[in-house]
């Protein structure tokens, strides 16, 4: 990867280059001992030298003369009083600098006006708002090497600094379309979702006003997608050792883990959880992206339908009927095979059309859902025309637009996203034993084969608990991660899930290969039991050692019920307990600051209990109970580590994600509710 640089000199950049070795390595070899000579107008009364000159008030000086070839000229400017505070120099006095010792040079002093901008700049410190005047300059630049758009209204930038940083940059014109904020009501925005900024998830770093736009830099500049990362690794992370490797994927959970804890601990859900936002960067830092509150300052992000479906939870995904009006059959004679042919004067093609959707579902999910341009029934259809069997997928975004001139959002409230339809079982045409079984078992008046109607089984999405839905995603990702860890397929892994769908013969459709498919759930919990056997075949090695209690966790978050679904923050502090315990020197990438209750971080109350740090915790399972055992108690330090399908149950309750700092009133009345 090329190295990041920047043309702009802000002050913490010059404070980290500026040092006797780099003035020294600057000037000619002849003149050198003049730096450590005392100043010519200092007559005894001072013992300064002219190198302390430079490196405490002259160093911006210094560095635009080094910039434009002459930096032996500053003996004789430090000999004129000169120092940063006289720039920058207006075009007119440039001449009385005498930059040229053979006289006057207007090319060499146009040079110095014009570089003398790039060390008198402005930086932009985390947290910042700066507001740049009409002639400023901006220590911003658009990255120069690579794509410079991560999508549409979305920049690569580079931001000067001690260390040049890649940062995402958005913009909105203050007064401007969608959403006609005025500069106050922009700055209120980055002000509320700045206080939800955390290294593992896509947030606000800072910004700054230019030209009667507010731009805004957001961390979480990526490389790839988490998908894109576990299907063809980068040439940068295969070159590392085979234990750093391991060691990155098994913290990878702990970190995500810590980021969603953070967000419901501000009682914001993230809502976008799934492998294509999830990103990685080049130092193989993983975080969450863009969520449903960040909509406001970011274009919202293309979702892609079919993975939504697969990593949603269930309870966001309720499964009705529509009935479709098709036109009449056009079968031809039997053809011999598993179905009839249909004729047709040209080759049979895919008919990919744009129709409305007549559809019909409960009244409470269609009251509660949102105005948008994308819910209003368009949908694509997929398959050949007049077939019962068609698939239908409807367009969705990651959020609806802002409604009115200047409202925003400052909390998630329940959305029901557009509907990804799936096309019911399949009927024959040319078998008449499925269509007569059909057509006697027909509660609801399934039409026949012959008939001019059609039923689609639709998949319409809720949002009813939304930190329980997060929890559900989450899982799903893990799991992804494991495999990859083990060493197999992602692609064996969808393959597996959607085993138990896939229609025998031709024209069978795309197999759901969902997580929360009913029968989907017993092939994820074979999946797990397969990875918990790759596992505990390499029990030597503490990475893997870690993972069975790892699994055991990522198969609770899967649970179809939400209420029995751990919190963030007890996943978050399982992980780091499994990893401290299966590596006392471990150094865990990010700690949590949440409590519970108010409490203390669980790890500390342990330690003032018992002495023990939390490695020593056991992290052996205890055998299988009674299926039929009686719930256990709420989660204690010692449960935490301890966790199996028969002995271990989660709930989850807005009291787990108390913020150590203490939460917003508005948020504290709503957790005292045990509302979200």
């Amino acid at each position: 990867m090329s190295v990041i640089t920047s043309i702009w000199w802000p002050e913490d950049r010059i404070k980290a280059t500026l040092c006797p070795e780099f003035v020294f390595s600057k000037l000619p070899k002849e003149i050198l001992p003049q730096l450590v000579g005392p100043l010519a107008w200092g007559d005894g009364l001072t013992s300064e030298t002219y190198l302390e000159w430079i490196l405490t008030k002259a160093g911006r000086l210094f560095l635009t003369l080094v910039d434009i070839g002459i930096p032996e000229r500053i003996f004789a400017l430090v000999d004129e009083s000169l120092d940063d505070s006289d720039l920058p120099i207006a075009a007119h006095s440039v001449d009385r600098l005498s930059l040229s010792p053979s006289g006057e040079d207007s090319q060499l002093e146009a040079k110095f006006f014009l570089a003398q901008w790039r060390f008198v700049v402005r930086g932009i410190r985390e947290g910042e708002h700066v507001k740049y005047t009409e002639n400023e300059g901006v220590p911003v630049e658009l990255l120069r090497t690579g794509p410079t758009l991560a999508r549409e209204g979305v920049e690569k930038v580079v931001l000067a600094g001690a260390v040049p940083r890649v940062y995402l940059r958005t913009q909105v014109t203050v007064g401007g379309a969608p959403h006609f904020f005025d500069e106050e009501e922009v700055l209120d925005e980055i002000r509320s979702l700045k206080r939800l900024s955390h290294e593992h998830i896509c947030s606000i770093f800072g910004s700054y006003f230019v030209d009667n736009t507010v731009c805004i830099l957001f961390s979480g500049a990526y490389e790839r997608t988490l998908m894109s990362f576990l299907t063809d690794a980068p040439q940068p992370f295969k070159r590392l050792s085979k234990p750093h490797r391991r060691a990155v994927l098994l913290n990878w959970p702990h970190c995500l883990a810590n980021a969603l804890a953070w967000l419901h601990a501000h009682g914001q859900a993230h809502g976008s959880i799934r492998p294509s936002n999830v990103f990685v960067d080049a130092d193989s830092k993983i975080f969450l992206g863009q969520f449903e509150a960040l909509d406001t300052l970011l274009s919202p992000i293309k979702v892609d339908d079919v993975e939504s479906y697969q990593y949603g939870a269930p309870e966001r995904w309720v499964r009705s009927a529509s009935v479709h009006e098709t036109g009449p059959l056009k079968s031809a004679l039997p053809s011999g095979g598993r179905t009839a042919r249909r004729s047709s004067s040209g080759s049979t093609k895919l008919n990919l059309s744009f129709t409305k959707q007549p559809h019909q579902v409960e009244p409470d999910a269609e009251s509660a859902r949102p105005e948008s341009t994308v819910s209003q029934g368009t949908a694509i259809r997929i398959g050949f025309p007049n077939s019962p069997s068609r698939h239908s997928f409807t367009p969705s975004s990651s959020s609806s637009g802002s409604s009115g001139g200047s409202s925003r959002k400052s909390i998630i409230a329940p959305f029901r996203r557009p509907t990804i339809c799936a096309p019911s079982q399949p009927t024959s045409p040319g078998s008449p034993r499925r269509a007569s079984s059909t057509s006697r078992a027909n509660p609801v008046g399934l039409p026949s084969t012959h008939s001019q109607t059609a039923v689609v089984n639709t998949w319409q999405s809720h949002q009813t608990h939304p930190a329980a839905s997060d929890i559900f995603s989450l899982g799903a990702v893990f799991l992804d991660i494991f495999t990859h860890l083990c060493k197999r397929r992602i692609s064996t892994f969808v393959h597996h899930r959607g085993a138990k769908n896939r229609t025998a013969g031709r024209g069978g459709g795309v197999a759901d290969c969902s997580f929360h498919l009913d029968r989907n759930l017993a092939q994820v919990t074979a999946w797990i039991t397969l990875l918990d056997h790759d596992a505990t075949k390499k029990q030597k090695d503490p990475i893997f050692a870690a993972l069975p209690p790892m699994l055991e966790m990522a198969r609770s978050m899967l649970s179809k019920d939400p209420a029995t679904r751990p919190s963030a923050s007890q996943i978050e502090r399982h992980f780091a307990c499994v990893i401290q315990q299966q590596q006392p020197d471990a150094t865990i990438h990010c700690t949590s600051d949440l409590r519970e209750n108010g409490r203390p971080h669980w790890a500390a109350r342990h330690k003032q209990k018992t002495g023990l740090p939390p490695s020593s915790i056991s992290t052996s399972r205890p055998t299988s109970r009674n299926s039929d055992s009686p719930m256990t108690p709420p989660l204690t330090p010692a449960s935490v580590v301890t966790l199996s399908p028969e002995t271990s149950q989660f709930r989850f309750t807005p009291e787990d994600y108390a913020y150590s700092s203490g939460a917003t009133s508005e948020y504290a009345s709503s957790t005292a509710s045990g509302v979200w």
